[in-house]
């Protein structure tokens, strides 16, 4: 009989945030013989998952693009990822991620989703024509979209 290994992958626009704010967690799922995964755009913190036992996997994500065509290139490529992974649990953190990773995993059908809202965020924070249109648009995703 062979057992399922538990898998848990973590989706952040920043391998940076990842990195200083959840590889405790991180490394205590690995000493739990899980395999988890970092789901981060490449970065100088990237090879310091893997030091830890911590698989990564680079994708593309421009922070403050709202050009629809790169999001939705994003969204299928998140999609496509965690399609082949077959997580357990994905636990994303940051407004994008929360919601293309939700978007991305509903498809995939990942079985239990996590987001984590880390702040406001520039659009919250800003007054300006930007982010008077995007944050409607942001509240809206976050309703339809997050479990």
């Amino acid at each position: 009989m062979v057992s399922r290994i538990f898998k848990i992958a973590f989706l952040s626009h920043l391998d940076f945030n990842l990195y200083i704010f959840r590889l405790p967690i991180m490394i205590e799922f690995v000493k739990k013989n899980c395999a988890v995964y970092a789901i981060t755009p490449e970065g100088k913190y990237s090879s310091k998952f893997i030091e830890n036992g911590i698989k990564h996997i680079s994708y593309n994500i421009r922070r403050g693009s709202l050009n629809p065509f790169l999001e939705l290139k994003t969204i299928l490529e998140l999609f496509r990822i965690l399609k082949t992974l077959k997580p357990s649990i994905l636990h994303t953190f940051t407004a994008k991620p929360n919601i293309y990773g939700t978007i991305a995993g509903k498809l995939a059908r990942i079985p239990i989703i996590i987001n984590t809202i880390t702040g406001l965020g520039s659009f919250y924070v800003e007054n300006n024509l930007k982010s008077k249109f995007i944050n409607p648009l942001t509240n809206l995703d976050f309703k339809l979209f997050s479990t």
